[in-house]
């Protein structure tokens, strides 16, 4: 019997047991075999038992792409990890964006797979001794063409920002949470992206929605107390945020600010009812909200349901804030997962707010440092409903990133999963820094391997040095870095 007079269930019994690099040999034999070769549910296969990181949108599942999708991600993620993973990487190819302004770089953050770029940036008044944030949000569809779809100013200085694709990516919101002297508060524009916005126009698109949201009463109010924000997530209408909270005694302590980008007043958290967690950071997944951080038992991340006032299409919230009450506060939802990782690892060990990446696959993933001392961390996030016998529990196995002496990590890159990372490495006695690449060689926690090695030198090919750059931004599934220098501009490095 010939093999094209088989079964297809037999045929893709064997295909399934071929590499991908046979498949495409495979599929190239005759029509028979071609046609078999390009089905949906074959490329659905060997997408996910390849392991690769696709570069496909977090929330698109792969049985909804096509074969010629899947094949042409699949062909891409293996050139990429043939390119990142070797000795000395080839840098394919460098973009300057124009950026008409020398102003430092407070935030640079890849979205959707290095297609967008969200640039922050702080600058002083000297003459209005007022400080002022400069938003712009870049589309990368066309590498050849790059340009600024949304710029705007802000009044205050940015103490964090994020930002959200909606509505099949036409609208993106944006929340920043500034300081002006007075206080902290957030604002929130939402723009259309149907529209194209010219870089050199002093126009900005009128934003669909504009709001400013102050931070509510103090949770104590019989104690004089000033707060800080310190981190905040959205996803999709929803934003939480971490906000610090000191009191005359300079203690301190996190709490947890909710509410909906499109309506109503923000809201505290009732204090976290399972082991306290501080300092902690938060991040929003899938209707959950992750708490991350200290506590009893070590490092630890609770993923918590969202209060279910917050996802509905309207917001019957009726308190206003001069109305505030400690008793308004929003009750947790059930703890669905709970993972830790042991004191020994974490003692004095934090990560920078503005360096964990969004949470993907599942997957909280960030670099811990302190000094000479790095640990990479990946939480696997079980967000299913709970059980009858409790939430999902699960202890974090962190990997150890040895550097040199007399060095010190200053700028950090992490990929969503934690699959591959970048830092740049300050070397003391040189003077110089290098950019470092990390590879997580098996995905299995238990016998997990990391590769790291240098990616840039000090002189890199490039038209810039490594030692000029003062902010970075990284995406893991295409492997693109945007660089900030100190004077302004902006450079996107692609190895693919």
């Amino acid at each position: 019997m010939h093999i094209v007079e088989l079964p297809d269930d037999v045929l893709l019994h064997i295909a399934l047991e071929l590499s991908i690099e046979d498949i495409l040999s495979f599929k190239q034999t005759c029509r028979v075999l071609h046609a078999f070769g390009t089905t949906d549910y074959l490329w659905h296969r060997l997408a996910v038992r390849s392991g690769l990181l696709l570069n496909i949108p977090t929330d698109t599942a792969i049985a909804t792409l096509s074969a010629d999708e899947l094949q042409r991600v699949v062909i891409d993620a293996m050139r990429l990890e043939a390119n990142w993973t070797r000795a000395d990487p080839k840098i394919k190819r460098t973009t300057s964006l124009y950026n008409a302004n020398n102003a430092l770089f407070e935030h640079l953050q890849f979205v959707e797979g290095g297609k967008w770029l969200l640039v922050v940036q702080d600058r002083f008044h000297r003459f209005e001794e007022r400080a002022y944030t400069k938003v712009s949000f870049w589309s990368l569809h066309n590498i050849d063409e790059p340009h600024c779809v949304v710029q705007f100013e802000l009044t205050g200085k940015c103490r964090a920002s994020d930002v959200a694709l909606q509505n099949e990516n036409e609208t993106v919101t944006f929340v920043v949470a500034l300081t002006d002297g007075q206080g902290d508060f957030f604002e929130i524009r939402t723009f259309s992206l149907n529209s194209e916005y010219a870089t050199l126009s002093q126009i900005a698109p009128f934003p669909s929605i504009s709001r400013r949201i102050d931070l509510p009463a103090s949770p104590t109010p019989d104690l004089p107390l000033n707060m800080s924000i310190t981190s905040l997530s959205v996803s999709g209408k929803i934003l939480a945020a971490t906000v610090t909270v000191f009191n005359v005694d300079h203690h301190e302590a996190s709490r947890i600010l909710v509410t909906r980008t499109d309506q109503g007043p923000a809201y505290w958290m009732q204090k976290q009812p399972y082991k306290p967690i501080h300092p902690a950071l938060t991040r929003l997944h899938k209707n959950h909200i992750v708490i991350f951080g200290h506590s009893a038992e070590g490092f630890a991340c609770h993923t918590y349901e969202l209060p279910p006032i917050l996802l509905r299409n309207y917001t019957p919230f009726t308190a206003s804030f001069s109305s505030y009450s400690p008793a308004d506060a929003l009750a947790w939802g059930p703890l669905v997962a709970d993972n830790t990782c042991a004191n020994d690892k974490f003692e004095n060990l934090f990560p920078e707010p503005r360096t964990v990446p969004p949470i993907s696959n599942d997957t909280l993933a960030f670099i811990a440092v302190q000094g000479s001392r790095a640990n990479l961390v990946r939480f696997h996030l079980d967000v299913q409903s709970p059980t009858a016998m409790g939430s999902a529990k699960s202890r974090a196995h962190p990997l150890p990133v040895v550097l040199p002496p007399d060095t010190s990590i200053r700028l950090v890159g992490v990929g969503g999963s934690g699959r591959r990372a970048v830092w740049m490495e300050h070397n003391f006695e040189t003077t110089r820094s290098q950019l470092m690449r990390l590879e997580v060689l098996h995905d299995d926690p238990k016998r997990s391997q990391v590769m790291y090695k240098v990616l840039l030198p000090p002189d890199p090919p490039l038209p810039f040095s490594t030692d000029a750059c003062q902010a970075l931004a990284f995406n893991e599934s295409s492997c693109r870095l945007c660089f900030g220098l100190w004077d302004g501009s902006l450079h996107l490095v692609d190895f693919l």
